[in-house]
């Protein structure tokens, strides 16, 4: 069997693509994309993020958790209540 036909191309982590956009905490049009509908955050495997950005990802999204609750990541029907 030949494993060439089954290659499947990484994906690139869209901060290092795009040299001038950084993570921002305020900015959850960009953390959406990383987020599950049950609220968690998605690994890097799923998302393409580098080790560099998704640490800066996964802290981006828990300091808007806790420290800037008027901006919502998810509306009430995404937490699945």
């Amino acid at each position: 069997m030949n494993n060439q036909n089954n290659i499947v191309e990484k994906k690139q982590c869209l901060f290092c693509i795009e040299k001038e956009r950084d993570v921002d905490y305020k900015d959850p049009q960009t953390l959406r994309r990383f987020i599950s509908q049950r609220a968690k955050i998605m690994p890097p495997k799923r998302t393409g993020a580098c080790t560099k950005h998704q640490r800066m990802i996964s802290n981006s999204i828990k300091t808007t958790v806790l420290i800037e609750p008027n901006i919502k990541l998810l509306d009430a029907s995404g937490l699945g209540f």
